[in-house]
Formats: structure tokens, sequence, C-alpha cells
């Protein structure tokens, strides 16, 4: 299981790649990352609030990106 820290370099690659211009990129790294942190679930977040809050971060920026794409089905998984 990745490290909090792994976990912030996943998101930050994620966030590199949007804002390159690499959506396609981007949807893969942020849908790795949040199926991720769903999986590993309240033992990755217990006492990990920090875990907690980049699962939500995350799964937003996906959602958005997504709908931007107008990949509206996937959004509303």
């Amino acid at each position: 299981m990745p490290t909090p820290d792994q976990y912030q370099s996943l998101y930050a690659k994620a966030q590199q790649s949007y804002h390159a211009g690499d959506s396609q990129s981007a949807i893969e790294q942020y849908s790795q990352l949040v199926s991720d942190l769903a999986e590993s679930g309240a033992e990755s977040a217990a006492g990990q609030p920090d875990l907690s809050d980049l699962l939500a971060n995350a799964a937003n920026e996906l959602t958005g990106i997504l709908r931007w794409e107008k990949r509206y089905d996937e959004a509303l998984l």
C-alpha cells in the first residue's frame, strides 16, 4: 500500500498532467488515485484525515475534468 507521501505525489502528477493540457493522462491518473484510495478505505484514512481530504479533492477534480470533456456517464460514477 502506498504511503501518504506517495498518494500526494500521484495527486500532484495528475494535476500537472491536467494543467499541461493532457486531460486523458490526468483522467487516468486521477481515476487510479481515487480507486486506490477508495479501495484502501478506512484502514488508510484511519488517523489520517489528509488522505480523506485527498480522496475528496481527487474525486472532485476528476469529476470536473470528465464533465469538461463531456464524459457525463463517467462523471456520475
